[in-house]
Formats: C-alpha cells, sequence, structure tokens
C-alpha cells in the first residue's frame, strides 16, 4: 500500500507555488487584502485597521501595509479620527484578481531565473511551471475581485 503523498513536498519558492489539499494556493497577502476588500464592501461606514485585524483575525501589521498599499493604488480611502478608518474607493467589478495580485505580490507570474531560486540550475520543469504560471495568469485577468468573492461564481479555463 502506498504512503499518502505530502503536498507540502510540493513547494518551490522559484515559482511560489504549492499544491496542499489540492487547492491553488494565493500569497498570504493577497488573502488578506480579498478578505479585507470582502469585509469592506459589506460595511458602508468607514472601518479601522485594528477592527478589520480583529474581525478578520489577520496580524495588525501585515495587514497594515496591505492596507496601505490599496490605498496608494486607490482601491480603497482612510479617513483619520474617532470615527475614521478605511472605505472602498471604487467598485470590485473593475479590478481582476491578476491586477490585486500584482499590486500587492510584485510582478506576476514570478519568473525563473538563478537570482530568484536555487533550484534553477537544476530544475527540469521550468517550462511547464512557466506555461501553469501563464496560464493561471489569463484566468486571474478574467477574474474580478467581485466575481471572486461570490461563492457561486463558476471559474471556466
Amino acid at each position: 500500500m502506498r504512503n499518502k503523498l505530502d503536498y507540502s513536498l510540493f513547494h518551490c519558492p522559484m515559482h511560489e507555488l504549492m499544491i496542499k489539499d489540492h487547492m491553488f494556493k494565493i500569497n498570504k497577502h493577497t488573502e488578506y487584502a480579498l478578505m479585507a476588500l470582502s469585509y469592506l464592501n459589506r460595511h458602508d461606514s468607514p472601518i479601522g485597521a485594528k477592527v478589520l485585524s480583529h474581525e478578520l483575525s489577520i496580524p495588525f501589521d501585515p495587514l497594515s501595509k496591505v492596507l496601505q498599499i490599496l490605498k496608494r493604488n486607490q482601491i480603497i480611502s482612510s479617513t483619520r479620527g474617532i470615527k475614521g478608518g478605511y472605505v472602498l474607493d471604487c467598485e470590485l467589478k473593475e479590478i481582476s484578481l491578476f491586477q490585486l495580485s500584482k499590486l500587492i505580490e510584485g510582478d506576476w507570474p514570478h519568473q525563473c531565473g538563478p537570482d530568484e531560486c536555487h533550484y534553477f540550475s537544476t530544475c527540469h520543469i521550468k517550462k511547464p511551471v512557466t506555461h501553469l504560471h501563464n496560464m493561471m495568469g489569463q484566468v486571474f485577468q478574467k477574474i474580478t475581485i467581485n466575481q471572486f468573492l461570490k461563492t457561486n461564481y463558476e471559474i471556466h479555463v
């Protein structure tokens, strides 16, 4: 009988691809951004970073950095003061997952290279992984954040 395959062994820092429990995993900071945008989308009044951190069970410091990126890119805005906080500044149907991921993570998909990964010289899957990233990029460009947040949204590749 075969042992159960440990999917955590398939993490390669060069590709930022992790297959775990048969689910594509996005970057943690992009996930924080999606969680915050979803929460803000359901509330009309400003929500403070500490409240968001507590309500979403996200560590305050990384969430604050994500919120600043979203604010700098005019996806959310903020007001100071006792009744201050963050509010959405645009329609979530106007932003693709690709755009959000690129804002939060930087260039996407990540490119293979000797500076990015110590496996580069011995890696035999550079081309298929690059192809996979290109396909995922196309899917991420087609899906808006609004569509993504709908639980019944179906992705057609």
